[in-house]
């Protein structure tokens, strides 16, 4: 089975702030920070936890979701939601796939 690859869109906590109460909208963050190594939660909306992922960062510095399950979802996308530090920092904490049925 080949490693599925999905981009990540950055803006998940302004895109869907109703999914995720504990993290408010990302409004000044500095940087934007993920680590390849970590394992992250994968949730679907009205669906919860749906599984685990792992991100990584391209040469452009662009974000890729590596779902640790197969994805059969029709068009998925795929939001981050990022903890914040008071300096600015922002630490990935969760990401979001929604489907095309959810987005109706």
């Amino acid at each position: 089975m080949n490693q599925q690859r999905f981009q990540l869109d950055r803006r998940g906590s302004e895109s869907y702030p109703a999914f995720w109460s504990d993290h408010p909208p990302v409004i000044r963050a500095n940087s934007y920070e993920v680590d390849p190594k970590s394992t992250y939660p994968l949730s679907e909306i009205n669906k919860g936890k749906i599984g685990d992922c792992k991100v990584e960062r391209d040469q452009s510095g662009n974000d890729w979701v590596l779902p640790l399950f197969q994805v059969t979802a029709e068009d998925p996308e795929f939001y981050a939601f990022w903890d914040v530090d008071e300096d600015g920092t922002a630490s990935l904490s969760t990401v979001l796939m929604t489907t095309r049925e959810s987005r109706r």
